[in-house]
């Protein structure tokens, strides 16, 4: 695990919602961007990690992508089924 992962996670754990929420959709997903530490690109190199805040405290991982090798993830993709 990354740092700047471990920072999100250990964020997820305290209760706060990192990132931004993703629209059109009837359940609250959110995609924080994370630094790939081993590319040149910054952010925008890096990974995404898609997560659901469930009403009971937990969070559920949707998926974990790298920007280098998957575009943004649409409101019509299914990722929950």
């Amino acid at each position: 695990m990354t740092t700047e992962s471990r920072d999100v996670t250990e964020q997820l754990a305290a209760g706060k919602t990192p990132g931004d929420r993703i629209r059109g959709l009837d359940y609250r997903l959110y995609k924080v961007r994370v630094k790939n530490t081993a590319s040149t690109r910054g952010k925008r190199g890096g990974y995404r990690i898609i997560y659901w805040p469930r009403k009971d405290g937990d969070v559920l991982l949707v998926t974990v992508y790298s920007k280098t090798e998957q575009s943004d993830i649409t409101a019509d993709e299914p990722l929950m089924s």
